[in-house]
């Protein structure tokens, strides 16, 4: 997606913000029944326009591969953040931490129950302090207004810069407002969250035959747990387990955030840098280029062969489909090919280069690429003559 494709899109969203806005006016309706003119509510749209253009246009320079993110799966424990090994006793008492021990679910039809009950009569029957078996849901969009779109349709009666106008003065009152200025530390729909990367092959569907095979329940046994598990999955589909469940992969920070349904994104979260401090820059000073220098330390993210062969394939396939087959390529370009997906597939690795001035830019690029294709050549050591080629610059496109 070009540049000006993406600030047609926002504009598309402040645009229909507008027009309500406006007509909400002219009806009295809400927060409107003083007149306000959409102009008058609007003022700063241009201001956070460009903010709003400058987080996506990040991640879209920076953003996973879909062949990564599809294959990127939620743990249900980091819902409470929380990692693997949750027990029931533990839902039970951060649910009742989170919402209080008299809350209760109101229903219209139904009595209302306390969540403490509701959570005591799903566990029924469950031992309390055993893990419950690990169930893998989709990678989705985490923030409480999910997409661009989809919050400014949900507010529609709130003036833009009615909120923005609050932000600002909470950082005011705060004194950490640079007067003037936007950015994403102070107006963010950008959210964290734990993923794992699992192969296809390493899950299987979450059902009561895969837990009597995979985790050794009894058939009464796994009934209730699949009961359990599917209630606690929140209706997200669909839900999986793995089959060989002591086998627990790693988990890794992931930064989602969405346009609207067709544009979402999700990347890598930097350790030493905040990612606000790139969003509003077209470069960083040297400074913080040695910040960000330090997420060359972390490991390659993804160490599957088969999941980088596969995923390059997609990859080619997608982008060249009038063009020559993947399997009519010469081994040797399969192989620059993998190693270009995953080394810009690596943690920092486009921010590094991407955001040095022009002077330092070739100068951190050779940094960058060096240490990744050091750790390719050692991980994948199939992909030597690739590494090494790229190393000492011979037919080592960045393509």
């Amino acid at each position: 997606m070009t540049i000006n494709h993406i600030e047609t899109l926002v504009r598309g969203v402040f645009d229909k913000m507008e027009t309500y806005c406006a007509g909400s006016a002219k009806k009295n309706i809400g927060d409107y029944s003083d007149q306000l003119s959409a102009n008058d509510s609007f003022k700063d749209k241009n201001k956070i326009i460009d903010f709003y253009c400058s987080i996506f246009r990040y991640y879209e320079q920076n953003g996973l591969s879909k062949s990564v993110v599809d294959r990127l799966y939620t743990v249900y424990g980091t819902n409470f953040g929380y990692g693997y090994g949750i027990t029931p006793n533990k839902i039970i008492s951060l649910g009742i931490g989170q919402h209080g021990s008299d809350a209760k679910i109101v229903g219209d039809e139904l009595p209302d129950i306390s969540i403490k009950k509701l959570f005591e009569s799903l566990f029924k029957g469950v031992a309390k302090n055993e893990p419950l078996p690990e169930i893998f849901r989709p990678l989705q969009l985490t923030t409480d207004c999910e997409t661009l779109d989809y919050a400014f349709n949900t507010v529609k009666r709130a003036s833009i810069n009615e909120l923005y106008q609050k932000k600002r003065a909470a950082m005011i009152n705060s004194n950490s407002w640079d007067d003037g200025e936007i950015n994403s530390a102070h107006y963010s729909i950008t959210a964290s969250q734990h993923a794992a990367f699992i192969e296809d092959g390493d899950l299987c569907p979450l059902n009561t035959k895969n837990l009597m095979k995979y985790h050794k329940y009894s058939q009464q046994d796994a009934k209730k747990m699949y009961s359990v598990l599917t209630f606690l999955a929140d209706g997200v589909k669909p839900v999986k387990i793995l089959k060989r469940p002591k086998q627990l992969p790693p988990l890794q920070k992931i930064l989602s955030l969405g346009l609207d349904s067709d544009h979402k994104y999700y990347a890598w979260e930097l350790e030493h840098i905040e990612e606000w401090a790139l969003y509003n820059k077209e470069h960083l000073s040297e400074d913080e280029n040695e910040l960000l220098l330090k997420e060359l330390d972390a490991p390659l993210p993804i160490k599957s062969y088969s999941f980088w062969l596969q995923a390059t394939k997609e990859w080619y396939e997608e982008s060249h489909r009038d063009g020559c087959e993947w399997s009519l390529l010469a081994t040797q370009t399969k192989h620059r090919h993998i190693v270009n997906m995953i080394r810009h597939n690596a943690v920092g690795y486009c921010q590094i280069w991407r955001y040095a001035s022009d002077m330092n830019r070739s100068c951190y690029h050779e940094k960058a690429k060096t240490t990744i294709l050091t750790k390719i050549l050692k991980e994948f050591p199939v992909l030597a003559s690739a590494c090494l080629a790229q190393l000492s610059g011979n037919n080592g496109r960045d393509d």
